[in-house]
Order: structure tokens, then C-alpha cells, then sequence
């Protein structure tokens, strides 16, 4: 019997490793909505539809740099709201698991210092 992997263990992971990093960030964003007092199962949209499960800022030379880790389990894929909050911010990335989001710090560690490299004089 294999057990499914749920996005919020995922999650949790993921936030557990920011926590024992040293220069990262990360806290999990409220993306179900906030629930409706006396109506079971019933939630207020959340106020940014769409929004990436866990915000991220990472030290980059002591410059923080923001980036977005939208969860996914196994091989679900984004809404379009998802894919909307997408295009509207930078250093968004679709992680899977620790290793991805270790995989997209490093990438966006690594394309900040390219830039920064763009500036220096020498």
C-alpha cells in the first residue's frame, strides 16, 4: 500500500526547512479563505485569490529578495487563478517537494547575483 503525499505535509516540510536555513524566510500563506461562523464548511474567499501557498524572502549579499512556492501533490496542476497571481509576480515557482523548493532558492539566489554582477564596475 503506498500512502498519498498531501499537499499540506508538503507544505509543512517546506516551511520546517525555511525555518532551519540560515537567511530565508517563509511563511504560509492563508489561501482557503477564513470560515463563516455557524455555517459548517462554509468560508470568506480569501482576499488575493489565487495566491501562492508559501512566501518566501531570501538574503542575497543583505538584500531581501521576495519569491512565491505554490504546493502541488503528485500531478495536479495550477488554477487559473493560480496562473493569473503568476504572471502578476516575480520568482514564482511550482514546487513538489523540499528538494524543488531548495532547487528554485537556489535559482533565484543565483539569477539575483547575476544581476548584481551586471552592476559592478569591474
Amino acid at each position: 500500500m503506498r500512502l498519498k503525499e498531501k499537499e499540506s505535509g508538503i507544505q509543512g516540510a517546506i516551511l520546517k526547512y525555511g525555518a532551519l536555513t540560515k537567511g530565508i524566510s517563509m511563511f504560509r500563506m492563508n489561501v482557503v479563505g477564513i470560515p463563516i461562523h455557524g455555517k459548517p464548511n462554509t468560508f470568506r474567499p480569501a482576499a488575493e485569490k489565487g495566491i501562492a501557498d508559501i512566501y518566501c524572502q531570501l538574503m542575497v549579499y543583505g538584500i531581501p529578495v521576495s519569491m512565491w512556492l505554490e504546493v502541488k501533490a503528485g500531478k495536479r496542476k495550477q488554477e487559473v487563478s493560480q496562473l493569473e497571481f503568476e504572471k502578476r509576480v516575480e520568482n514564482y515557482y511550482v514546487v513538489r517537494s523540499v528538494d524543488d523548493a531548495a532547487a528554485a532558492i537556489d535559482d533565484v539566489r543565483t539569477k539575483t547575483i547575476n544581476k548584481i554582477n551586471e552592476f559592478l564596475p569591474f
